[in-house]
């Protein structure tokens, strides 16, 4: 039996969920979202390419200090499809074939390939640090340098050594 105040009857049932107008606005910026970061992700070759500018650019840097470091000249020798550093034998040869050690991976050998579809070119090739940290050409004379990667330049002066993406 029900008493007068209603006890006995069951408990409202308590609604859980979402509105419609919350469930819109969370489409809506899913929508935005996909509209915005969908295009960025669809053209990886260029995103490989911007990655690979910065890789060149870290060899670059890597092969200028480690001649002033070492106080031995760096080559950074170019193809269309890779490049590869290495030191003078001896530290005063003509050869240009000691291999310089891949800080990373501790390979012995410091080469990298570039991606599917990115070339690489350079206005000086190969292109040498002395032990002042300069750039020069294979003649020995101070050279800037322009480095393509794909449509993306790096731009070396040759004074400093310094490179730069640009």
């Amino acid at each position: 039996m029900v008493s007068a105040r209603g006890e006995g009857l069951p408990a409202p049932a308590c609604e859980a969920g979402f509105t419609v107008v919350e469930l819109v606005l969370v489409i809506a910026i899913i929508a935005l979202l996909a509209a915005v970061g969908t295009p960025r992700f669809l053209v990886l070759g260029s995103m490989q390419a911007d990655l690979y500018q910065s890789e060149v650019l870290a060899g670059l840097r890597y092969a200028q200090r480690l001649a002033v470091a070492s106080g031995c000249g760096v080559q950074v020798q170019l193809t269309a499809s890779s490049y590869t550093l290495t030191q003078q034998t001896g530290c005063a040869g003509a050869a240009w074939t000691q291999a310089v050690v891949d800080p990373s991976t501790n390979a012995s050998s410091y080469a990298r390939s570039a991606p599917a579809g990115v070339a690489l070119a350079s206005t000086v090739n190969p292109l040498r640090f002395d032990p002042l940290g300069r750039a020069t050409n294979a003649a020995g004379t101070v050279s800037s340098a322009t480095v393509s990667v794909g449509a993306r330049t790096i731009s070396v002066v040759g004074e400093s050594g310094y490179a730069q993406a640009g």
